[in-house]
Parts: C-alpha cells; structure tokens; sequence
C-alpha cells in the first residue's frame, strides 16, 4: 500500500518534470546553432559568428532598447490597470462580472486583437482624412502605439483576471469589511490590506506577462509600419528562414530575448524589494489620503477607454466581415474554403487537445490525492509561460519536423499540448484541493471504490471549475501561432496562422472575417462558463454534493 501511495506521488512530478523538461530540451536545441559554426565538412564548431553578425545589424541598439521599454511598460502599465480593478471589485458582486469581463477580453487571441486595432487604427485615420481634421496617420508612431496598445489590450485583462481570482481567496471579503468599517476608501484599504496578502499569488503571472510581451509575434505583426523590429520579429525572421546563416542569427536573437527576460525579470523582483520596503513605511505612518484613490480612478479610467478600444475594435473587424458575406459567385467559393478550412482545422486541435489536458490533469489531481501527498508540482508547469516561446518552441520544431511530415495534426497537438495541460492544471488545482474531505471519507466508509468516488463526488464537485478550464484552454489553443507555424513543414492552416500570414492594415475582408471568428468564439465560450461559475447558483452545490457520496456507495 506504502509502495502504491509513492508511485501515485511520483505521478504529478513526472508530469510537472516532463513540462519543465520539454522547455530546457527545447532551449538548449533552440540556442544551439548560435553558438556552432558550420564548417566546409558539414559538422559544427564553436563559434560566435551569430553573435556578431547579430550585434552587426544596423539599429540593434535601438532595437534592444524599443523591445524592453514596450514590453516593460505594457507590463507595468497592465499591473497598474489590475490592480486598480482589483480595488473596485473588492465587492463580491462587482468581483463576478469584472471576472467574466476580464477573462472573456483575456481568451481573445492576440492576432484578433490586434488586427481589431489595426483595422480601428485605419479607419480612425480614413475618417480623419475625410473630416479634413489632417493627414492620415500612416508613420512609425502609429505602429509603435498599436503595439504597445495590443500588447496592454491583451497582458492587462489577464493580469486582472488572475488579481481578481486572487482577491476571491477566503478571508480576504472579512478584512476587506472590517478595513471599510474602519473609515478606509476602497483604494486605501485594497492597497493596504489586500493587496499584500494576494501579491505573493501575483508574481509567476506578472512573470509570465513579461516573457509574453518580450516575444508576442501575433500582436508585432500588425504594428506596421515601425522603424524598429523588437527582438522576437527579429528571431521569428532569422529562425523561419531557410539559410544556415540566418538561422543562427535568429537563434541568437531568440537567445537574447531569453537573456533580457531573465535580465528583467530580475529587475522585477528588485522594483518589489524597494515598493515593499516603502509601501511598509506607507502602512506604518498610518496616514490616510486621496492619493490611492485618485491613482484607482486613473486605472479605472485607462481601463474603461481599454475596454472601449476592445468593443471598438471588434465592432470593425466584424463591419469588415460583412462585406466579406457580401462575396458572390467564385470569388465566395475560393474566399470560404480557406476560411472553412482553417475553422474545421483550429476546432479539431483544439477539442483533441482540451480532451487531452483535462484528462492529465484530473489524472495527476487524482493520483496525488491517493498518494496523500501534496508538493509544488504545478509551479512546474510556469515554465512555458515564463519562458519566452521563440527561446524554446523552434528547438522542439527541429525534434518534430520529420514527424510532421506523416503526422501534421498529431504533431501539431503534441506541440499545443505543452501549454494547455498546465493551463487546465493551474485552473482546477486549486477548486480540486478546497474540496470538502468529509464527503470521500463518508463514501469510503460505505466501501465505494476510488474510481466510483472520482466519477460521483470529485468531478461533480469540480464540474464548473473544470468548465472553465476546458474554455480557457480552448481559447488558449485557438491563440497559439508559434506551435502550429514551426512544428509542421508544411504549414497547417489555422485561424490564428491565418491571420498572422495576411497581416497588414487596412484589413482585408477575408482576414477580417477569420479575426471575427477567432476572437467571438473563444471569447463567448470563456465568458458563458465563467458567468455560469460565478452564478449564484453555485451556492446549491453542497446540497447537492450530499447526496453524491450516497449515489457513489450505491
């Protein structure tokens, strides 16, 4: 029994090691052609050459400079505007819809999201140009501001969503009462008290949307026409590429991008050593000001035009769209079969590889609770979220490449599979570990068999969280450009890598239509199972759990 208990503990760290480990294999294979030459006889040697063919390109100094300043920004700006949200919705009732808010504007991809901007970006200029209010806006500025734009509309509804699941733990409503009853405004008390007790929750997401923002190819797509290339455009060119050459100069690109996500993820945690030594000075003054609140009413106001840009955005990308239903005859044929195409192929990869995470997840939750043992595995699963993806996922294209060539759809999962397992696992541990013990002793007092007490009590009592999960990780799998586009040769047609491929702004209305059915579908699955699990019907389900020990004994 002893010896059965250790192999189901040994379970959820495979599964976590073989995560983390996927990641490594594929930064090591990744970096690889960066730091050995070809030579005249086909084998390698040590070398810097891609080194310095990288530090040669003109403006590279710039370039660096461009990548960290939009990513740090958009990161600290998105923090900023989550926070602020979190301090308003310190209210159960306003917390539910901010989260249904939140996360539906979070599952939209960024391809979507920015080509929604690109297209608003666009018509905001043909409309200007026509009023006769100046010329239309067409230079570098505006690509730049569509990339820090797409990047803060995606990283900051993520960042809230993941604060106001935070602020959801038990107790802090209680002290969130008692600081409201001692005088203290939303803010005050939000930043005072809540906050340090949910910022340790925080920090692996602020991680993962630093890496994000230092490698988003979806989103740098669109912010055309810009100057500079940030870091990740310039590893995604080189690493595409067909010369030897230039794949290692992409591959030292993609090495530097993990270097200044290091580099900055480092100065993170800095920055918060010197805000908790100061926010402790702040707390123990015990002074009370206008301060936190007008800084809340900032963030709430940046939310609310972000908010705004989301709507209009999609409100152009589906006027767009429907000129695109408008198409008769061969040109609705030839512009369909793609579209179809694409659809019938992003619902497949995502359904198999949904199915697939759920049921490694529910599999690693069980096994560790036969086990009776809880450890750290899920902070393995970080890994491909903190790890930029151009700095890992073009080594284990290299692995899959020969395999693709049989198997593209297999391989293509396979590829996916990296990311949504731990998006699933991340979402159900925690719902999977508050549940109540009383009611699996109770069917295990009456001899129920472990498997029966799994399929009638835990996954019952889980459904909604796991609901959740499952469009979480849909919407996850939908919005993945970089697994699909490297891990097959010959290129699967997704919406996602559709989109990408056709960027340019204005939009066309072919591209417009798949931008629509990209964002809409992942976003209402997200938005439907979330408003569901924060339903105040929710509060039935003990009642009902039971009874569910005694359906599990029968």
């Amino acid at each position: 029994m002893r010896t059965r208990r250790h192999v189901y503990a040994l379970v959820p760290l495979a599964v976590g090691a073989l995560v983390c480990g996927v990641v490594i294999v594929g930064v090591a294979l990744t970096l690889l052609p960066a730091f050995v030459a070809p030579t005249a006889a086909g084998s390698g040697a040590p070398g810097v050459d891609a080194w310095r063919a990288l530090m040669a390109l003109p403006g590279i100094g710039a370039d660096v400079a461009f990548t960290l300043a939009t990513a740090a920004g958009a990161t600290l700006a998105s923090f900023f505007v989550a926070c602020s949200i979190g301090a308003w919705a310190i209210t159960p009732r306003r917390r539910n819809w901010a989260l249904v808010v939140a996360a539906s504007i979070a599952a939209i991809p960024a391809a979507a999201l920015a080509a929604g901007v690109a297209e608003l970006t666009t018509s905001a200029a043909v409309l200007s140009a026509a009023m006769g209010w100046g010329a239309s806006p067409s230079g570098e500025p505006v690509g730049t501001g569509m990339l820090v734009v797409a990047l803060c509309l995606k990283v900051a509804p993520f960042l809230a969503a993941m604060m106001l699941i935070a602020v959801s733990r038990p107790g802090v409503d209680r002290h969130a009462a008692a600081a409201r009853t001692l005088g203290y405004a939303h803010a005050e008390a939000f930043a005072k008290l809540i906050l340090p007790q949910v910022y340790r929750f925080m920090r692996l997401p602020v991680c993962a949307a630093l890496a994000w923002s230092l490698s988003a190819i979806g989103a740098e797509a669109f912010a055309v026409p810009m100057r500079r290339i940030p870091l990740a455009g310039i590893a995604w060119r080189g690493l595409s590429a067909g010369s030897v050459a230039e794949r290692s100069e992409g591959a030292a690109a993609a090495g530097l991008v993990l270097a200044f996500t290091v580099a900055a993820i480092v100065a993170y945690f800095v920055l918060e050593r010197i805000v908790r030594r100061a926010g402790r000075a702040w707390q123990k003054s015990g002074r009370r000001g206008t301060s936190s609140s007008l800084l809340a009413g900032l963030g709430l106001a940046t939310s609310a035009v972000g908010l705004a840009v989301v709507v209009a955005s999609l409100g152009t990308l589906v006027a767009a769209a429907s000129s695109a239903g408008g198409l008769v005859g061969p040109a609705a044929t030839a512009a369909a079969s793609p579209l179809a195409t694409g659809v019938v192929t992003t619902l497949a990869i995502a359904v198999v590889a949904t199915l697939a995470a759920v049921v490694v997840a529910v599999g690693c939750l069980e096994a560790e609770d036969r086990s009776r043992r809880r450890s750290a595995w899920p902070m393995l699963l970080w890994a491909p979220w903190v790890v930029p993806q151009i700095a890992f996922l073009p080594g284990i294209a290299w692995v899959l490449s020969d395999v693709g060539l049989r198997a593209p759809l297999v391989v293509a999962i396979a590829s996916q599979l990296v990311f949504v397992i731990p998006c699933v696992a991340l979402a159900v541990v925690v719902p999977w570990r508050a549940l109540d013990p009383r009611y699996v002793q109770c069917a295990e007092a009456l001899c129920a068999a472990p498997r029966r007490v799994l399929a009638r009590i835990k996954l019952p009592l889980v459904a909604q969280p796991v609901a959740i999960a499952c469009a979480l990780a849909f919407a996850v799998s939908a919005g993945l450009f970089l697994p699909v586009r490297l891990t097959v040769p010959e290129r699967i047609a997704t919406l996602e890598s559709d989109v990408v491929s056709s960027a340019r702004a204005p939009v066309s209305n072919e591209a417009a239509l798949a931008a629509t059915l990209l964002a809409l579908v992942p976003a209402g699955l997200v938005a439907i199972a979330v408003a569901v699990g924060v339903a105040p019907q929710r509060r039935a389900q003990p009642a009902m759990a039971s009874a569910a020990w005694q359906s599990a004994a029968g």
